[in-house]
């Protein structure tokens, strides 16, 4: 089932913080989504491996293009700049614009398309032996997941 919230204190205790980051002037999101996905399309996934996704519907599409651009900024996202595992374009591309990251624990993919902000985080890893976070077909399985996420809004 999913949460939402339409204000920066709902979001704040659906994600236990962290809603910083969103909630920037002038980007003030109107409505926040999150769900978690179990993921059973991976044979090699653990069972309780997960996909997480931040659904932000802005005021305008240049809202949305805004947040995309400006959470760069922000310490968490900016943390690997420069290195290997820095984000990067997807291939292929996913909504108008859209990029990955490793984070060392899960793939990152965000982008923007219309009105809406997404980011997914996934797949999540159990207890081992798991995947490295580097493999290529959990970052394929990442941005499959935000296509078809893309391809519903």
């Amino acid at each position: 089932m999913a949460a939402i919230s339409t204000s920066e204190t709902g979001t704040e205790g659906l994600i236990d913080g962290g809603c910083e980051n969103y909630y920037q002037e002038p980007y003030i999101p109107k409505t926040f989504l999150w769900q978690n996905y179990v993921n059973s399309t991976l044979a090699f996934a653990p069972d309780d491996a997960t996909v997480k996704l931040y659904v932000f519907e802005m005021t305008s599409e240049e809202q949305a293009k805004g947040i995309y651009t400006a959470i760069l900024q922000r310490p968490n996202y900016a943390s690997r700049t420069g290195m290997p595992d820095d984000w990067q374009a997807t291939s292929p591309p996913v909504g108008a614009e859209s990029r990955v990251q490793d984070t060392g624990s899960q793939w990152w993919v965000n982008f923007h398309q219309g009105v809406f902000y997404v980011e997914v985080l996934g797949p999540s890893y159990g207890p081992p032996p798991d995947l490295p976070p580097a493999c290529a077909d959990n970052r394929q399985e990442a941005v499959r997941f935000a296509q078809a996420v893309a391809s519903k809004i």
